[in-house]
């Protein structure tokens, strides 16, 4: 599904694919349809603004629709991992996850996170957006600069460290997937919003850290 139409994978910053109209739009419109409330995901978690909760997969397939188990169960299956091994090359064994998720309402503008890296046992890292409209919160990759690499928190890093190469928007139906590397340096834009931001979470973890840099935040 959601690699089905992918046509060019990006080197730079990091290795990376944007596909616009990833899903046939009949399909597309059933999830919309058919997407869980807030509420749904959240499932009575206290949480502050502009911030990022997903629900877990196994919630997920036995909680909502059919057509979102369809489509959960497709992007957890060997298929669609065999098909990010074609494009990113990897060779670890993989534990898929395919959580759908929400950033909260932001009253004022600011950052779900800002430039990071993810976590060194994820290989890989998609993310299926289904804006609405407008809601704002773009995809942003960087690349290190020649200052001192500086961390804190979960492998956020310093803006003093970082060079913005690319701007993705946030567009409904689009799906981008990168390829988890110590160079996979990436951010959301501020946002100012009294919606939720809808998007998937599509991710493939392995059993050991793939890359050793800036400290044990995770």
């Amino acid at each position: 599904m959601l690699l089905d139409r992918v046509s060019e994978a990006f080197l730079r910053p990091f290795p990376h694919v944007v596909i616009e109209n990833a899903l046939e739009d009949s399909f597309y419109n059933d999830l919309v349809r058919t997407q869980p409330s807030p509420s749904e995901i959240i499932l009575n978690r206290p949480y502050g603004p502009n911030q990022r909760i997903d629900l877990k997969t196994g919630l997920a397939i036995s909680g909502l629709h059919s057509v979102w188990r369809d489509f959960i169960q497709y992007h957890i299956g060997n298929e669609f991992v065999e098909k990010a091994r074609k494009v990113f090359g990897f060779v670890d064994k993989i534990f898929p996850r395919c959580q759908p998720g929400v950033n909260t309402p932001s009253p004022v503008l600011s950052k779900v996170r800002g430039p990071h890296l993810d976590n060194p046992t994820e290989v890989y890292a998609g993310l299926f957006y289904m804006a609405q409209d407008d809601d704002g919160g773009n995809l942003e990759l960087y690349e290190w600069n020649d200052k001192p690499k500086r961390f804190y928190g979960k492998l956020e890093v310093g803006e003093e460290c970082v060079r913005l190469v690319k701007t993705i928007p946030y567009k409904s139906n689009t799906y981008v997937m990168f390829l988890n590397t110590e160079r996979s340096l990436h951010g959301v834009t501020p946002r100012k919003s009294v919606k939720f931001r809808r998007l998937v979470n599509v991710v493939g973890d392995t059993d050991r850290p793939l890359f050793k840099i800036g400290h044990n935040g995770y």
